[in-house]
């Protein structure tokens, strides 16, 4: 092979390595899809959950927040949302699929007054189709109608994190889709919790962590600011104990 030859090849491996690594989602984003389809991913996170239901009986009444990391990251959660009597049930990785399996364990145990879930994120980023989704969102919500009928569901709409650029038109339909579903749906509302957090219809990153894809402390503040007032209407506020 002379010279030019050679060029022209070494030429072509450089692009095609190129165009992949502009294609695929960053390494910190990859893992966390993939080891969602890992049978026994969430034995641990549920194993704790049980851990702490037994050391600390969950309050009667409670608004159980389902969804994935951006719950589980949310370390303050229960201190933000006070006094709503809130209990963290967010499982990192999670997709509204995996909630639909493990149901039995996350919902009715608790016997929540109100349900907040978030989800939707990972189950674009790991390919699954707006309208897809949407399918699994009913189902949860007839299986919780079903089992718990004065129970309300309230939705989140997926934040767009910087590191997921590529599917913000995705994460925009799902939760177009979602709003719309929840207007004639029984017991189901959502919070458009996304739209605030964008300037100029683009997400913040200062509001992110290092992996631009969980909010850091301050994107949790800003988040939160939105979701209190809301669920404090659609849950009540607890009267304070020396009042009861």
């Amino acid at each position: 092979m002379n010279a030019r030859n050679r060029a022209a090849v070494l030429c072509l491996l450089t692009l095609s390595v190129l165009s992949r690594a502009w294609s695929e989602e960053p390494a910190e984003d990859k893992p966390e899809i993939e080891k969602a389809a890992k049978p026994g991913k969430w034995d641990a996170a549920f194993a704790a959950f049980e851990k702490q239901d037994k050391e600390q009986p969950p309050p009667k009444d409670p608004l159980l927040l389902v969804g994935s990391s951006s719950f589980t990251r949310w370390k303050s959660a229960g201190k933000d949302l006070a006094p709503l009597p809130v209990i963290n049930r967010g499982f990192g990785g999670s997709t509204m699929s995996a909630v639909l399996e493990n149901y039995a364990k996350l919902v009715p145990p608790y016997h929540p007054k109100t349900i907040v879930v978030y989800e939707g994120s990972n189950d674009i980023a790991g390919g699954k189709k707006p309208a897809q989704v949407l399918e699994e969102f009913k189902a949860f919500v007839e299986k919780v109608n079903k089992d718990l009928p004065d129970t309300k569901i309230v939705i989140l709409s997926v934040h767009l994190p910087p590191v997921r650029a590529k599917h913000f038109d995705a994460y925009r339909e799902l939760n177009k889709l979602v709003a719309e579903y929840a207007q004639g749906a029984k017991n189901v509302s959502t919070i458009d919790a996304s739209t605030p957090l964008l300037k100029d219809g683009l997400p913040q990153p200062e509001l992110y962590g290092s992996d631009k894809l969980h909010f850091n402390a301050e994107g949790n503040k800003q988040w939160c600011a939105i979701l209190k007032p809301v669920l404090e209407k659609v849950h009540g506020v607890p009267e304070p104990a020396d009042k009861k």
